[in-house]
């Protein structure tokens, strides 16, 4: 079962359904942190709206909308994940 890290929670919903959807998931010992962690990328500080790590899994950034988003705003979510990862991956390699 996974654990559960919560920092600040932006989008209450949309986090307590994904903390939902992981507890269902069967046998993923990961942890899901939720408004952690901060990732510095292009000058800027951002956080992540959730964050999921295990073993099976591995990393997962999951960008939590409140709103159903129309074809342009799927290109700014494009963006945006791409900074995110790529503001988290800098450190490491």
């Amino acid at each position: 079962m996974a654990d559960f890290v919560v920092g600040s929670k932006h989008k209450g919903a949309a986090a307590d359904n994904l903390i939902d959807a992981i507890r269902g998931v069967p046998s993923d010992d990961g942890i899901l942190y939720i408004g952690f962690p901060l990732v510095a990328s292009e000058g800027e500080t951002s956080t992540i709206d959730a964050l999921f790590t295990s073993s099976d899994s591995g990393v997962v950034i999951f960008d939590l909308l409140d709103f159903s988003p129309d074809e342009n705003a799927w290109r700014d979510i494009e963006e945006n994940q791409s900074r995110l990862a790529a503001g988290l991956i800098a450190p490491i390699g």
